[in-house]
């Protein structure tokens, strides 16, 4: 299994290829793939959870100014200048991700979790319309929401040749995802392996299917909220004897 996880991580961490004109391919809901994100250590972002609990609490709090921001860096990303039009390109993309009365057509709530080393949070879709779709490692394009997002605030995985973490202390987080997803731990890393893992809480979707892998508007969502380059932070495999 260790073995197994390390070359999935290998893979994932690689250069994605994100060719939007693929029709299996989920269409990006803000109009850009989040790049050029700020990069953090787990220990910054521990840190950060510690001084800024609201911040973490409500990530969507000044939302707007944050997808702008992220736009910026996604320019920047390509040596593109933030100009007039540039805004005004984004500006008539963003119209559709709002109500009549300027919110967000979703909402993002946190969960309780029982480890310190675990942030969740539940995100649901109020419409109007259909909740955009994402993609899957196995079933191809689902409905994003509702879904489940957690966000581990350790990044080592203790792992013997059996996949097992036997070790007091070493799992316990794991297990609170596990639980607030209603996943086993394979169908959460292996198709994601990274600290921030969205999942389908719909009762149709199960297992490898219902795991969020790029290109993903929750996925995005989180990137954009929390500031962060997601894609900075896989998992760390230490191997036990």
């Amino acid at each position: 299994m260790s073995n197994r996880l390390d070359a999935i991580i290998a893979m994932h961490t690689g250069e994605y290829n994100h060719n939007t004109n693929d029709k299996d391919q989920a269409p990006f809901y803000w109009g850009f793939y989040p790049r050029n994100m700020e990069k953090k250590t787990i220990q910054q972002i521990k840190k950060d959870v510690k001084e800024r609990p609201d911040y973490y609490n409500n990530p969507l709090y000044d939302f707007h100014s944050k997808l702008e921001n992220a736009a910026k860096r996604w320019l920047q990303y390509y040596d593109v200048d933030w100009n007039e039009k540039a805004k005004s390109h984004f500006n008539s993309i963003w119209k559709s991700v709002y109500d009549s009365k300027g919110n967000l057509r979703f909402t993002c709530e946190t969960l309780e979790t029982t480890d310190p080393r675990l942030l969740a949070w539940k995100l649901e879709w109020n419409g109007p319309g259909q909740a955009p779709l994402t993609n899957t490692e196995n079933l191809g394009m689902i409905k994003s929401l509702p879904a489940v997002v957690v966000l581990f605030l350790d990044d080592v995985l203790h792992l013997n040749d059996e996949g097992m973490t036997p070790l007091d202390g070493t799992y316990e987080h794991l297990e609170n995802a596990q639980e607030l997803t209603k996943s086993t731990r394979d169908e959460l890393i292996e198709p994601h392996p990274y600290v921030v893992i969205a999942v389908n809480s719909h009762n149709m979707y199960a297992g490898l299917n219902s795991t969020q892998v790029p290109v993903s508007m929750v996925l995005d969502t989180m990137s954009i909220a929390l500031e962060l380059d997601i894609y900075n932070l896989p998992f760390i495999v230490n191997r036990l004897e």
